[in-house]
């Protein structure tokens, strides 16, 4: 049983997840502004399916949908979602019309649709965080 749940957790960690450092000012990670956006599995007929061919299901303070610049895998960390939605440590494991063409930023920024599990949580994020963050791409 403990092998099963190791190889289970190798798997998961594997999945659509690039080898990342943490962030320190030292870090060479890129900083941008970008829009936040918020999605859940209820919204669509894809529910909790996600774009990345290695991972199966969306999942809240791990999952965010964001354009083809950036590649499945990507780390990203939003530091005013920390506690928030999770550690603020997100991967790119969704696309999506609205984030490929950037609607909620009208074109000018990159937008970051966090997966969160309801409909009730969305509205809760929407009023509690602003709607521009600094994002840090690893």
């Amino acid at each position: 049983m403990k092998l099963i749940k190791i190889a289970f957790f190798s798997l998961f960690l594997s999945s659509c997840q690039n080898d990342f450092q943490v962030a320190t000012k030292d870090d060479s990670s890129k900083k941008i502004k970008c829009r936040i956006t918020y999605y859940h599995p209820y919204q669509d007929k894809w529910g909790s399916q996600v774009a990345c061919p290695k991972t199966k299901r969306a999942k809240k303070g791990v999952t965010v949908a964001a354009h083809p610049d950036f590649k499945f895998g990507q780390k990203v960390f939003i530091p005013k979602l920390k506690g928030i939605v999770g550690d603020g440590y997100f991967f790119v494991q969704d696309r999506g019309c609205a984030v490929t063409k950037k609607v909620a930023s009208r074109k000018k920024s990159y937008v970051f649709d966090v997966f969160v599990n309801s409909g009730s949580e969305l509205r809760k994020y929407v009023k509690k965080v602003p709607p521009y963050m600094d994002v840090y791409i690893h």
